[in-house]
């Protein structure tokens, strides 16, 4: 069962990062995916037992985090019900407290987008 919610969670998760050349509906229903696959292990308290370096996969954990707050904003936990579910998943790779609660914050203000906003200037 593990290593199905692994291998379905991974093409998930290569979906989604593909998902900047998909219609925004599609997008959207793949987001729910990736979504209740987490929700999923995290009721079950699964961890998961292989690394995206071994398998060859490196994510974006900032925005896999970002995803699965927006989760948990969406099952209206605090932040800081968040940030210990977050903490446990993610441990050392975790994002700040204080970002957590920045994230929170815009999530709970409906924001959509889960990547960064656009700086005009030089890079």
């Amino acid at each position: 069962l593990l290593l199905y919610l692994i291998a379905i969670r991974d093409f998930i998760w290569i979906l989604l990062y593909c998902s900047y050349y998909l219609h925004k509906l599609t997008h959207q229903i793949i987001s729910v995916l990736f979504l209740l696959v987490n929700y999923f292990a995290f009721t079950c308290c699964l961890k998961w037992t292989i690394s995206y370096e071994t398998a060859g996969i490196m994510p974006n954990l900032k925005i896999e985090q970002r995803v699965n707050l927006k989760f948990l904003v969406e099952l209206r936990k605090s932040p800081t019900e968040c940030l210990k579910m977050l903490t446990e998943m993610y441990g050392k790779e975790m994002m700040s407290r204080t970002r957590v609660f920045e994230w929170h914050k815009l999530f709970k203000d409906r924001r959509e987008k889960v990547k960064d906003d656009e700086h005009p200037g030089r890079p």
